[in-house]
């Protein structure tokens, strides 16, 4: 008689060998023995009720037994949330293709016909265990870099969401294209009443993109709190990120600047698209890029762009994860189909989750490629 359990050894992989044949789990028993802690069961029910309970390393399944056959046996396991990644080895004496094939479509990962040969034997358990150990370092190293990715988002939204930022005269919407966000929107107020604001967008999208942004954001804040204006701002925040971020990295973005009358605006646009400003529901004035991305070069800026400013006129600007959009023929959204869609949120009566709605539609399925951020000022 076999015991359910042999050679129980904690350092060692466990194989469940399944056979209604004692003889043929003897002769497996005498070929693992040395290598590997064994479990035995004589039907398919035992297997499945060992396979849940202890969670072997891998099967060696045979396919002809009276209770139920080994596709059953391998068909509940696969199913079983428990046991699916068991990786599993017919061993029969049923060698003909058809049958072959059968068993690798139920789930199995190899196939070993009787009489077995022990070099085979040992040769194909390790291959299998090999990988399986592979894949469960793998697991555990995804695991690890998953806690360490979920605790570092943690800590740069806690660092991007500061409480220093001020909505007043703004509506804005952001969505990202991952959990953490390439792109950054900052707002305060001078000690003046001077408006200052930032939207910037990194190279990329995501954790990486995400970890510069609270380098502008300490700047800005801190220099806004202390009265420097937007034209000084703009130039630490370049001299930091041209020092700090990898060549390859830099931040696009606008700075604007309101004047404390709100009859004034101040604008550099470093390579967004084009900042809009619209008149009692039509396009005043765009403001196109004149500047050079933030952290590129170490190199004095041009002045900003002067906007006469009046009572009611509406500022919008965005990222370019909106116009660069793409649909399954690879068209781009664009301008041609924005401006429409700013044109009825310049009226102030349309949300501006509407263009996150018209981008959905127009992806057809399609994930969002690239971190969307569309801001609008009230003068």
């Amino acid at each position: 008689m076999l015991d359910h359990i042999s050679n129980i050894d904690l350092a060692k992989s466990t194989i469940l060998l399944v056979d209604d044949e004692t003889a043929n789990l003897k002769l497996l028993r005498a070929i693992l023995q040395f290598d590997y802690t064994l479990l035995f069961a004589k039907s398919g029910t035992v297997a499945l009720e060992l396979a849940t309970e202890q969670i072997p390393d891998l099967i060696l399944l045979d396919i002809m037994m009276p209770d139920m056959d080994g596709y059953a046996v391998c068909q509940h396991l696969k199913a079983n949330e428990k046991t699916k990644n068991i990786p599993i080895i017919f061993i029969t004496a049923m060698s003909d293709i058809g049958d072959e094939i059968k068993g690798f479509d139920a789930g199995g990962v190899d196939y070993l016909t009787k009489p077995v040969s022990p070099p085979i034997v040992k040769a194909r358990v390790r291959t299998q265990i090999s990988l399986r150990t592979a894949y469960r370092k793998l697991q555990e190293l995804n695991e690890h870099l998953s806690f360490e990715r979920q605790t570092i988002e943690n800590i740069v939204s806690r660092m991007r969401n500061s409480v220093q930022f001020d909505r007043t005269h703004l509506r804005y919407l952001m969505v990202p294209a991952e959990k953490s966000s390439g792109d950054i929107l900052l707002a305060a107020f001078r000690p003046d009443g001077t408006q200052h604001l930032v939207l910037g967008d990194f190279t990329g999208h995501g954790l990486t993109a995400a970890v510069a942004g609270p380098i502008v954001s300490d700047i800005f804040y801190s220099r806004t709190a202390a009265g420097m204006d937007m034209a000084g701002i703009l130039g630490e925040v370049n001299r930091a990120l041209y020092e700090k971020l990898p060549t390859d990295m830099f931040m696009v973005g606008c700075f604007l600047e309101v004047s404390a009358a709100r009859d004034r605006l101040l604008a550099w646009n470093c390579s967004l698209p084009d900042i809009f400003v619209f008149r009692q529901g039509i396009v005043h004035q765009r403001i196109i890029s004149g500047h050079m991305a933030r952290g590129i070069l170490h190199r004095p800026d041009k002045p900003g762009s002067e906007v006469a400013l009046q009572p009611g006129d509406r500022v919008l600007f965005f990222t370019d994860g909106i116009v660069e959009e793409k649909n399954p023929n690879r068209e781009e959204f664009d301008l041609l189909r924005l401006i429409p869609l700013l044109t009825r949120i310049a009226t102030g009566e349309t949300p501006l989750t509407c263009v996150d709605e018209a981008l959905q539609q127009f992806r057809e399925g399609l994930e969002q490629s690239d971190d969307v951020t569309l801001v609008e000022l009230t003068c």
